[in-house]
């Protein structure tokens, strides 16, 4: 059991550091890819929680939204990350009205799981992007990131 956690930290490492020393196009697109996975895989367990497909039109506009924030914010950082999500929670508002107009709690549901998805999934993986252009970002980022693997083995054990 501990082998295969071993051998799939190792493989994550070194994917991380190839994508990291890769420059922000690289990490980018990984982080693009990680996001578009983490919302589908957010909307299966909200969909199973609240009894609705997870693969419907908010949830495709939530990966869409993900790898458009997180790839735009490394072509033009700051403004557009922000505008995106903005753009974003208003196009979910219309498109959960118009694809979901049955009850009023189904629309409020599915645009939370949306908005949250947007929030709590690609902000911080955009984010992260930027942080590598500044002075030590690199250095940061793998702090970062040891500070999150350790917690997880210590947690583990």
């Amino acid at each position: 059991m501990h082998i295969k956690r071993i051998l799939t930290a190792i493989a994550i490492v070194i994917v991380l550091a190839g994508a990291i020393y890769g420059g922000p196009t690289v990490l980018a697109i990984l982080a693009a890819i990680i996001g578009v996975m983490a919302v589908y895989e957010f909307f299966y367990m909200m969909g199973a929680a609240n009894s609705y497909r997870p693969f419907n039109p908010i949830c495709v506009w939530s990966m869409i939204t993900c790898a458009v924030v997180i790839i735009g914010g490394n072509i033009l950082p700051g403004r557009f990350v922000f505008g995106s999500l903005m753009i974003s929670f208003l196009a979910g508002v219309a498109m959960a009205l118009f694809f979901y107009n049955r009850a009023v709690n189904n629309v409020i549901g599915i645009l939370k799981d949306h908005v949250f998805a947007t929030f709590y999934i690609t902000l911080p993986l955009a984010l992260g992007i930027s942080v590598v252009s500044e002075p030590n970002g690199i250095a940061w980022l793998f702090f970062l990131f040891l500070a999150v693997f350790a917690s997880d083995i210590g947690a583990f054990y």
